[in-house]
């Protein structure tokens, strides 16, 4: 019997009030078995956790792999963070920041000499051709795209230029004209420019009727960024002839230096000498034997002066007087005797 208030209300309430109670009901019988329920349910969900929620690391990009339905992803990919997936299939790690790599490469010059270079070169996966780039090269991609196609430019421009020219002022020239090289399309290479330099590029193509760089990725897997060429090792006597050719020039460079500072103190010395002559010849008018006896006496006043004892003689030469230094030897030094002479030996008698 349902009281007067229960009659009152609604009958779609009273038959979701009806409901519940019997739901509410239900759950008390059966509550143990639906907690042990519930407690199992998490325990399979804490022990699969590690299998079915992946985890992606910071500036990494996660190829997914299906097994039962297709194999690898294309179409995307698995970005920072966790993400769902079920236990079957498998997640692969790319690292998509940019990378730097040094390796060493062996050439030959125009003048057939063996070099040794020492090549860095920055690059970064394209996110999102990563998954073909799984499926196409797979994870050692930097050994089987980067590094031969970077050897073979490097041959290529090398063998142009003379191991002098390598070792000074062509390093440049060949650095760029290999990233040219690597990333055209002609190359097949699958390796891109970073955009920066992709119109640069494709302005020098259009000036030469070269196929352009396209601005998508274009089934691209690697963007290159730029190749360095840190150091370039030649033969020993190469190195010692371009060294002794260096010494010889520093030298030479030094015989000139020299040479121009011989006839600069030439010049110096040929000024001052006819300044010397034109003094004399101004001068000499006015040196007349009265003007020279005068500035004798005056000399000799005042040595005349000095606290030195000396003997004055006046009558001398041209009529100037005649100074002797007086003095006794007293304070002088004392003359070393002379040593005594060794005794001749007697000459030997001669023979009876």
């Amino acid at each position: 019997m349902l009281s007067p208030r229960e009659r009152s209300r609604p009958r779609f309430v009273r038959k979701l009030w009806s409901a519940t109670a019997k739901l509410r009901g239900t759950l008390l019988r059966h509550f143990t078995g639906l907690l042990l329920v519930a407690l199992v349910l998490a325990a399979i969900i804490v022990f699969l956790s590690p299998y079915i929620f992946k985890q992606v690391p910071a500036g990494y990009v996660g190829v997914l792999y299906r097994p039962w339905a297709g194999g690898t992803v294309l179409s995307s990919a698995l970005r920072e963070g966790r993400s769902f997936v079920l236990p079957w299939n498998r997640v692969i790690n790319y690292d998509a920041r940019v990378q730097t790599y040094t390796e060493t490469f062996e050439a030959i010059t125009s003048d057939d000499l063996h070099i040794k270079m020492e090549v860095t070169y920055r690059f970064r996966t394209l996110e999102t051709s990563i998954g073909r780039l799984h499926k196409v090269v797979g994870p050692d991609y930097r050994k089987k795209l980067l590094d031969p196609a970077i050897s073979s430019g490097l041959r290529e421009e090398v063998s142009k230029y003379q191991a002098v020219d390598v070792y000074g002022v062509a390093r440049t020239k060949i650095q760029r004209q290999v990233y040219e090289d690597v990333v055209s399309p002609l190359n097949n290479n699958m390796i891109t420019a970073v955009p920066q330099d992709i119109a640069a590029i494709n302005t020098k193509a259009a000036a030469f009727g070269r196929l352009k760089l396209s601005e998508t990725s274009n089934g691209n897997l690697i963007e290159l960024m730029d190749v360095l060429i840190k150091t370039v090792t030649l033969p020993a006597t190469v190195r010692a002839a371009i060294e002794r050719k260096q010494e010889a020039d520093q030298l030479a460079q030094e015989y000139i230096y020299r040479i121009a500072k011989e006839k600069l103190e030439a010049e110096r010395k040929e000024i001052e000498g006819r300044g010397i002559a034109a003094f004399q010849r101004q001068v000499e008018p006015g040196i007349t034997p009265s003007y020279l006896k005068w500035r004798g006496i005056e000399a000799t006043l005042s040595l005349a002066q000095s606290e030195n004892s000396k003997v004055v003689i006046v009558g001398g030469q041209n009529g100037l007087p005649l100074i002797f230094n007086a003095d006794d030897g007293s304070n002088a030094a004392p003359k070393a005797k002379p040593k005594p002479q060794a005794k001749a030996a007697p000459p030997p008698k001669a023979p009876q």
